[in-house]
Parts: C-alpha cells; structure tokens; sequence
C-alpha cells in the first residue's frame, strides 16, 4: 500500500506540472520549440494515469485486451523516463553521463589491447597442446586430458582460461597442473601473459582513460556553460516584465537594476550586478544602443567562464566602433562639400538640470552616495565622505574647479577604453605636475587641502600660476582626480578621449561639458563629478 500511495503521488505531481506548463506556455505548448518533448510527456502522463488506476481499481488483467495490457506494461517500464528527464538538468549528472558517453570513444581500442595479449598467449600454448593431445602420450592420463580439452583445446578456451587467471576469475593451480606433462614452455607462455596483462595492460588502459579525461575537461566547462546558458533562458521572461521590453537601452537597465526581480536572477546566475553592468556597457556600445535581454543573459553566463574576459568584449567593441568612425568619416567627406556650415550631432537629448538650494543639493549628493553599488558598506562610508567633502569645499571655492572621485580601480578600468589623464602644470622641476606632487598624502578633509586648492581655483587673467610662484607660469586647468578615500591621483589633469555623451548641454562652458563627458565615461562605476564655473 505505501508503494501505490508514493506512485499516486508522483503521478499527481507530473499531472500538476504539465497542467502547469500547458497554463503556462498556452498554444505554444503544442506547436512551440519543445513541442516533441510536449507531446511526448502528455502522451507518456496519459498512460501513468491509467496504470495508477489499474493498481487503485484493482483492473481485472486476464480478461482485458492482450494488446493493450501489454501497451501498459510497456509504459509501466517508461515511467523511469520522466525522472530521467528532470535528472537530465541536474549538472553533476548531466557531467556524468557526459563522462560515461565520453569513455565508450575509447572502448573499442582498449578491448583490442585487452584480447591482444591473452590472443598471442593462446596461440602459442593451443599448438603445443594439440600436438600433444594428438599423441598417444595424452591417454595415459585421463583426467589429465579432460582438463586439457576444456581449458586448452582451442584458441577460444585458450583466451577465456587466460583472461580469468589475469583477472582473477581462476585459479592458476587448477589451469596449470598438467602444463610439466605437457612442455615447460606453456607454463612461461602463461607466466608472461598474467604478469604483462597485470602489470602493462591494465595500467595503459587507466592511464589512457585518465588522459583523455583531463584533456575533457574543456568539454566539460562547455557543458556547464550551456546548461548554464539554458537556465539563463529561462530568465528572460522575469527581466522583460521588469523592464517592459525585450530589448532595453543602458539609462533603462541602470534604472531596472537595483529592483528585486532583477537582483534574484543575478543571485541566480550566480553573477554580480556591477559586472553585469559592465557587461550591459559593452554590449550597448557605449550607452547608443540597445540590447537584446537574451543575449546580456547568455553573455552574463559566459563572465563566469575563466576563458571569457570582459577585455576581450571591449575589445570587439572597439574594432566595430572604429569601423563605424572610418564609415562616417567617409560619408562626411562626400557630404561637407555640399554644406556651408558645420551641424552638431543629432538625436542629443538635453540634460535634465534639477536646481534648488545648497541644504537641497548635499542632500540629493548624499542620498546618490547611499544608492550606488559598493561591495562593503565601510567603502561606501569612505566614499560618501569623500564626497561630501569635495562638495563642501567646491561651494567653498572663490573660483572655478573640477573633481572627479571614483574607486582606483574605475580610473584603471576607463584607461583601458583609451582615455588617458594628462597633467597640464609638468615640468623639469615637477616631472609628475605641479598640483600633483603637492597634493601627495593630503587628504581632502585636511585644512592644507583646503588652502591648496583655494590658491588653484583663485582667478586670474591667465590662469596661470603668478609670477615669484614656485609654480611661476605653469596653468591653473583641469582636473582634481580622487579616490574614494580621499587621496589624489593626480591633479591638474586633462581627461582626454572621453566619449561623446548623447546629452546636450547648453549655455555651459568646456569645464562643464568635459565633467559631463567624464560623468558619462565613468558612470558604470561607483563615481562622481562635481564642477564649479568660475562664476560660482
């Protein structure tokens, strides 16, 4: 009874999940991509059903149709199938029988080595016994002879017997106790077959299979990308209800990416949202383009692979973009002939600028530094420290000034797609820039931090150091780059090669159009820039 009750309840699962998926999937169901393996199931669960109703009914099988209770037998023996199913996407079995299927590419090889050394044994122990067996000497003894016949009187017997005692299926004793009536030689025949079988043949097929199966290994990091990949599909549908859309540009999916939905099929692609963000960077070109969800998913599978590497990504980015720039650059030669003035890039969308009080802005600075993405929570304090300090200050300031502050690793991470920062006050006596080298080991909350940049920001007619200044003639321009711990990396910087932005800006000067360049440059990392117009 407990054995029909388990079946009864496997049989009202698998009729739930297929009631499910036909709920789920609708008409689909039965023309989509899997509808072999539909039909196959509905088929399959149709027949368990009656099954479980011959064991609950008690069915009286002697006086039913032989045909069809034959049919349920043979679907009786079937019902293995849909756990073999379900186990089929558990990944340490799929790797197993993957394992499994792998060996027997190599099996008809090592059989051949395993028969090849009991087959030459035969042959040379069958020759002399049958010639013995055909003289008169073999009658004398005829216990003796019945033993020979059996183990020894044809090469198939020969191979067998051989095999055993290799094996250890037989005992020599028995095999070998005529062999001194016979000839010596037939002893050292089987001496030398066991001993090389044992020792040579056997550890050569293991080793052959251990080879193999480290240089399999690749096989099986593939396999685990796909299953991977697989379940990755089956994703999709909770990223297009969060973000409305198959296909999502980088400003929506930065929005969509701190929800609870998102977050869950991260944890479960076991892919953290800083690099898939990065990936989404990549993948967009830049921010100019949309993504397919289907693809940053398959692609977010592939981050975990150690062979895969998000350089390699912005490398092929790169190569696209600089044959989208040679294209352009073509076309605008054969079009600028045809016009007398220079227009700027179209589709730019005009910056959203949000105006308040001082209180307002720290606020708004704040509540950003709580809502970006960190690691650990001490970096974001340090971060948010930073910042609050650099705004401060900034607000402070009787001129115009620049600040980008951003985690170490994202300035190494931008220098990488090409854009470089150039000290703008080098010079014999300051080889690594002026601002730069006074600023070593100053933090940002110092009062000498304070006073150093309020002598940079100070106009003048030439933005430039003061004449009787150590500094006498170097300019006063660029940019103050910071970690998030306060310290800088490098001052008087200019930031060049930095992507347009699609954002239009206007009424503003180059100060504020390179720290919104910079913005846009560094926004798939924990970043700010805060600029000041000489004008306060």
């Amino acid at each position: 009874p407990s054995f029909v009750a388990a079946e009864t309840g496997f049989c009202v699962w698998y009729c739930t999940e297929i009631l499910l998926r036909m709920w789920a999937y609708g008409r689909s169901f039965f023309y989509g991509r899997m509808w072999v393996w539909n039909m196959f199931d509905l088929v399959l669960i149709g027949a368990l059903v009656l099954l479980q109703a011959e064991a609950l009914f008690s069915l009286n099988t002697e006086t039913g149709s032989p045909s069809f209770l034959l049919t349920l037998r043979i679907f009786r023996v079937l019902k293995i199938l849909p756990v073999l199913r379900l186990m089929r996407k558990v990944l340490p079995v799929k790797l197993m029988l993957h394992l499994v299927l792998f060996s027997f590419r190599y099996l008809v090889p090592c059989a051949l080595l395993v028969l090849l050394a009991p087959y030459v044994g035969a042959l040379s122990i069958v020759q002399i016994m049958n010639r013995y067996l055909a003289s008169e000497a073999s009658w004398q003894n005829p216990l003796a002879r019945e033993s020979l016949v059996t183990n020894w009187s044809s090469i198939e017997k020969a191979m067998y017997s051989l095999f055993s005692s290799s094996m250890g299926g037989a005992e020599w004793e028995p095999l070998t106790r005529y062999f001194g009536d016979v000839d010596s030689f037939c002893l050292v025949v089987f001496i030398f077959v066991n001993g090389f079988f044992r020792l040579l043949v056997l550890n050569i097929v293991t080793s052959l299979f251990v080879q193999f199966t480290l240089q399999d290994n690749r096989q099986d990091d593939l396999l685990r990308m796909q299953t991977q990949i697989e379940e990755a599909e089956l994703f999709v549908g909770r990223l297009v209800a969060a973000c409305g859309t198959d296909q999502v540009g980088f400003e929506e999916f930065s929005h969509f990416i701190e929800g609870d939905m998102v977050l869950d099929v991260f944890r479960a692609l076991e892919v953290r949202p800083a690099d898939a963000e990065k990936l989404f960077w990549e993948l967009s070109a830049a921010g100019t383009q949309n993504v397919d969800l289907l693809t940053f998913l398959r692609g977010s599978v592939m981050l975990n692979q150690n062979a895969t590497k998000l350089d390699l990504v912005s490398l092929v980015n790169l190569d696209v973009a600089k044959a989208h720039v040679d294209r352009a650059q073509q076309k605008f030669r054969k079009s600028f002939r045809r016009q007398r003035t220079l227009g700027s890039i179209d589709n730019k969308r005009p910056l959203r600028i949000i105006n308040g009080s001082v209180e307002g802005q720290m606020r708004r600075i704040a509540d950003f530094c709580q809502q970006v993405n960190m690691e650990e929570e001490s970096d974001r304090a340090e971060f948010t420290k930073t910042v609050l300090c650099v705004a401060r200050l900034a607000l402070d300031l009787g001129g115009g000034c620049g600040f980008v502050i951003a985690h170490s690793s994202a300035f190494e991470s931008v220098k990488k797609r090409n854009i470089d920062f150039q000290v703008t006050d080098r010079s014999t006596v300051f080889p690594d820039g002026y601002l730069t080298q006074r600023l070593e080991d100053v933090h940002v909350s110092s009062k000498a931090f304070e006073s150093i940049m309020r002598e940079f920001s100070a106009h003048s007619d030439n933005d430039r150091w003061g004449a009787g200044h150590e500094a006498d003639g170097l300019p006063k321009d660029g940019f103050v780059l910071l970690d998030s711990e306060g310290h800088c990396l490098k001052g008087a910087a200019r930031l060049a090669g930095l992507p347009t932005p699609p954002y239009r800006w206007d009424n503003v000067g180059t100060r504020h159009l390179a720290g919104l360049a910079a913005c846009f440059a560094f926004r798939v990392e924990p970043s700010i820039v805060i600029v000041r117009s000489d004008s306060g």
